[in-house]
């Protein structure tokens, strides 16, 4: 999603609330509108502008050190959803990364790996709590 675009549906959407309002004449549902609209167009903005920070080669080498530092390797991207101001659920590809396999050799008591071992430490990096951004609203 481009700027440029972006910037002319909030300017459609800002035309057509002025003509709601002339209409209706109700400012609680003309700010409401405007309101939901805008955040709507920022968090589209947002999700693209996040989703092309974590794909960067140069972030990746980053997180890859930061991770390894805690026992955590670089897995792929994965999909996962983000929460940033108005609550809902944004899907993204996230750097994953999980615990690293121990070097030592499996013993008859080894146990297996299980899941949820793993985190999007790109996210964390970026200042994410738990996939949701501070400023939840």
């Amino acid at each position: 999603m481009e700027l440029t675009s972006t910037l002319n549906a909030i300017d459609t959407l800002l035309s057509e609330t002025t003509a709601d309002f002339q209409k209706c004449l109700n400012i609680n549902t003309i700010c409401k509108q405007l309101r939901d609209g805008l955040l709507a167009y920022v968090e589209a903005y947002l999700s693209t502008v996040i989703e092309n920070i974590l794909c960067d080669p140069e972030l990746l080498l980053k997180l890859k050190v930061g991770a390894g530092r805690m026992g955590l390797r670089f897995n792929g991207y994965r999909p996962t959803s983000i929460r940033l101001l108005t609550g809902k659920p944004i899907k993204i590809q996230s750097p994953y990364f999980a615990k690293a396999k121990s070097k030592c050799r499996p013993g008859p008591k080894s146990k297996k790996r299980k899941n949820g071992t793993g985190q999007h430490f790109g996210l964390d990096y970026l200042g994410f709590i738990s996939r949701c951004s501070t400023l939840l609203s």
